[in-house]
């Protein structure tokens, strides 16, 4: 353990330690497991026990703060919406299914924001992410996940669709570039950490390239724009050309690696996808009308839709929760923008939320594990990387 963790965590306690495990064992499981043990998806059962352990250490840190912070009391407002909206929802089954998801991802949220966290935790969590995307990557292309029968090239494993694990890379690549980035404005990013970082985002980049995922591809390109970007703003503007170049040959050679890869990228689809979106975000806007203030109940877009999702997460929220639902996520979202832009130097906060709003423009993403459990380990990490938040984590 570092000086810096000592100082601003403490010693890591065995009931923390036992929370962050079990997150990271949900993170690695999240991009690619859908095996089921007697009706019930088994990477939930780590992040139940996970909550179990983490929601009374989070409760007792809650009660020893001064004040509390604007992005838990907006996600504990947006959470209690979620709920209500759920009791008189017209298909019961459809509302707790969705519930679920929210209960167990803002809660995570939460609690990662509320306990201490060290900066080896903090790498664990984003390691074990690493981790499950490399094996979904490998998966996909050993043929352990099939090609959708719908489409000729999109890729599913049971429910796990392609375009999930791609949006998981994009996530850990984020967080990875962010802690990059940390580390070389306290000038502790040496070689070793460049090379890590190197070697974790080819393989994440073949996660996102397999699925042909169009969000995550302009996601992924965010987040290797910005490492260029800040790793060479000081340098001369002809290295971060340089820079720009050696990412494009890294993009091609990997494509020339795999004959297989090379193919589906270069055939296409066979069909717009996109067109189907359109249908989609009308028969929401059409939903949204009937029910502008409240929203028509949580999970009830679907069966309206032929069981399709919205893929737009703003427009899901819009046409669920209502303008009041609404307005509840984007003061959370904001509020942790906020925090951690006023705690990291640099780009910050935008590593994530910047491919984070590409995916959720054209994304079933709303009740996604990996994009909550992400917002928690963002504000951790400002928290506890950050030059300012390990001041601010000191008094926290």
């Amino acid at each position: 353990m570092t000086q810096t963790e000592r100082i601003v965590s403490g010693p890591p306690k065995p009931l923390i330690t036992l929370f962050v495990i079990l997150v990271g064992v949900s993170l690695f499981l999240n991009p690619w497991n859908s095996a089921m043990v007697q009706g019930i998806d088994t990477n939930f059962v780590p992040r139940y026990i996970s909550l179990a352990i983490g929601c009374p250490l989070a409760a007792l840190k809650l009660l020893q703060q001064k004040r509390v912070h604007l992005y838990i009391v907006f996600a504990l407002l947006f959470l209690l919406w979620i709920l209500f909206r759920s009791v008189d929802a017209r298909i019961p089954e459809e509302a707790i299914s969705a519930s679920r998801y929210y209960l167990i991802g803002i809660v995570t949220f939460g609690v990662l924001t509320l306990i201490p966290l060290t900066e080896s935790q903090i790498y664990f969590m984003i390691g074990a992410q690493i981790a499950g995307c490399a094996i979904a990557a490998q998966m996909m292309l050993q043929g352990g996940i099939d090609l959708d029968p719908g489409s000729k090239f999109r890729l599913t494993a049971g429910d796990v669709n392609g375009n999930y694990v791609a949006y998981c890379c994009v996530h850990a690549a984020s967080l990875l570039a962010l802690a990059f980035q940390i580390r070389r404005e306290q000038s502790r990013g040496g070689a070793r950490s460049l090379l890590v970082m190197t070697l974790c985002m080819t393989i994440l980049m073949v996660g996102v390239v397999l699925p042909l995922t169009r969000g995550a591809f302009i996601g992924f390109a965010i987040v290797l724009f910005m490492v260029v970007h800040g790793y060479f703003k000081l340098k001369a503007r002809r290295r971060v050309y340089l820079g720009y170049a050696i990412i494009l040959l890294c993009i091609v050679g990997i494509l020339a690696m795999s004959p297989a890869l090379l193919a589906r990228f270069s055939e296409g689809s066979g069909g717009d996808y996109g067109s189907d979106r359109l249908l989609l975000w009308g028969v929401a806007f059409g939903l949204f009308q009937g029910a502008p203030i409240t929203g028509i109940g949580t999970g009830q877009y679907a069966s309206a839709a032929f069981g399709i999702p919205t893929h737009n997460v703003f427009l899901a929220f819009l046409t669920e929760q209502g303008i009041i639902g609404f307005m509840l996520f984007m003061g959370f979202l904001y509020t942790i923008f906020r925090r951690v832009r006023s705690q990291c130097e640099g780009f910050g906060p935008w590593f994530f939320f910047l491919p984070w709003f590409v995916i959720a423009m054209t994304g079933a993403w709303e009740r996604s594990y990996a994009a909550y459990a992400g917002f928690g380990i963002l504000v951790a990490m400002g928290n506890t990387l950050c030059a300012k938040g390990g001041k601010n984590n000191a008094n926290r």
